[in-house]
């Protein structure tokens, strides 16, 4: 009896472990909307997440990471990539590509893109729609992110602000006249990009989920995305967070887009 209730210990052991295995382990910023919000345990990336483990055939937990309260360098990243080469958990959402991987970049895979994100021109309808007619117009961006370097660049008029709703601010209080700010903070926001305008090659990325080098299932979550983006559900899930309606763009920002952008 006493050596069945040892192998029952360990049988349940083993089918604990497998089962944790087999699990899909996401890890999310506690506070990052529209990504995600540990609080309603919802965002982009949950919903995204949630709909690749049911795909998967496997149950989804979320790994919740605390948020940085300010980043302040271009270089800086809030993206948890060491907890997921430590095996934390299996998968990162809405990562802009392979520059954003840095020193880890050897040992992490990305899907397919399933989704396009930008900076945006908020402001008045009359606002200019081009970069090149925003040289006679104050805009406001937020501090040390790729807008504020590249219109200080074109030497066009700016403000600086130390978040995306403080730029917008700055509209209101009459120190700009538009903002140039990262899309997706916008749904959060309640705000709208204007229409007209189309941002360059400098200003703009491609979300992808990041996994370790060496777990398979990146082949199906890429198929997946495949679908789900050609199906229009993924445009649905971005829709219902207020973020910018982009398909994944041809061409994305880098070292030379950045440096010789011009009018």
């Amino acid at each position: 009896m006493k050596r069945f209730l040892i192998g029952s210990v360990i049988f349940s052991l083993f089918i604990s472990e497998f089962s944790q295995a087999e699990s899909l382990k996401l890890c999310a910023l506690e506070e990052d909307q529209p990504r995600s919000s540990r609080q309603t345990e919802t965002g982009v990336d949950i919903e995204f997440a949630k709909s690749i483990a049911k795909d998967l055939g496997q149950p989804l937990s979320i790994v919740w990471v605390p948020s940085r309260k300010k980043i302040v360098e271009l270089e800086d990243s809030d993206l948890p990539l060491g907890r997921l080469i430590r095996g934390s958990c299996d998968l990162i959402g809405s990562v802009p590509g392979s520059e954003a991987l840095g020193p880890f970049r050897s040992r992490i895979n990305l899907s397919r893109p399933y989704y396009g994100m930008a900076f945006e021109l908020v402001g008045p309808p009359k606002t200019p729609q081009s970069l090149k007619e925003l040289r006679s117009t104050t805009v406001a961006v937020q501090l040390q992110t790729f807008s504020h370097l590249i219109l200080q660049k074109l030497e066009i008029p700016l403000v600086t602000a130390l978040t995306t709703k403080d730029a917008f601010r700055m509209i209101g209080m009459e120190k700009a006249e538009a903002a140039l700010v990262w899309g997706p903070d916008l749904g959060p926001l309640g705000l709208k990009p204007l229409d007209g305008f189309k941002s360059p090659q400098a200003l703009r990325w491609n979300a992808h989920f990041a996994m370790r080098k060496n777990d398979s299932r990146i082949k199906q979550i890429s198929d997946y995305l495949g679908r789900k983006l050609h199906s229009g559900s993924a445009r649905e899930i971005l829709k219902r967070y207020g973020v910018p309606l982009h398909r994944p763009f041809e061409t994305v920002s880098n070292v030379l887009s950045r440096a010789t952008i011009d009018f």
